[in-house]
């Protein structure tokens, strides 16, 4: 019998009680290729989304769009987890070369045009189909502020970051203002 494809692994969902990753099959030199193959069907999803002929729905955009990304977000949810439990110089080494390549990603996904503008469709739709989009809210349970934004949580902040070390910093990512074109996410 042999052993599972190391990039699988961390790709796949496990097999585990409640979905639990199973951390004595990952191979630490895997992460890498997996995030990388991740953000390339992350990307192919958000294209299929953004490029589709179909009028826009939920279930084509709200839906589709909330269904991407779930390898990215395995391999994110194991990477982060053993990174922040168990520093390595490879853990290190790899998160420093991969925080440009997910911000990068982040950015490709979230200002896709054409995925503003069926979100934006959707959203024009809305009053005559009876749906009413809820407000965002941010992870830290934060609202909207009069001009849409929803604020960051300093406690996001990466460990080893000036914003980690005091609490009465904000991180940089804390202080980029969360705009977009589309109305409705939230106006510049």
């Amino acid at each position: 019998m042999s052993a599972p494809d190391p990039v699988a692994v961390l790709l796949e969902p496990s097999v585990l009680p409640h979905g639990l990753p199973n951390f004595a099959s990952v191979d630490p030199e895997a992460y890498r290729p997996a995030f990388l193959e991740a953000m390339r069907r992350h990307r192919a999803e958000i294209e299929a989304i953004a490029g589709s002929s179909e009028s826009p729905s939920i279930e084509n955009t709200l839906v589709a769009l909330e269904r991407a990304g779930r390898e990215l977000r395995r391999v994110s949810a194991v990477f982060f987890t053993v990174s922040a439990s168990d520093r390595t110089p490879l853990t290190d080494a790899l998160e420093a070369e991969l925080a440009p390549l997910l911000s990068a990603h982040d950015d490709a996904v979230t200002l896709e045009p054409r995925l503003f503008s069926r979100l934006r469709d959707l959203a024009d739709r809305a009053p005559r189909s009876g749906w009413t989009p809820r407000p965002p809210t941010s992870s830290s349970g934060g609202s909207p502020d009069s001009n849409g934004r929803v604020p960051f949580s300093t406690t996001t902040a990466r460990r080893g970051s000036a914003s980690s070390t005091s609490s009465s910093r904000a991180s940089p990512r804390a202080s980029r203002r969360i705009c977009s074109p589309s109305r409705t996410i939230a106006p510049c």
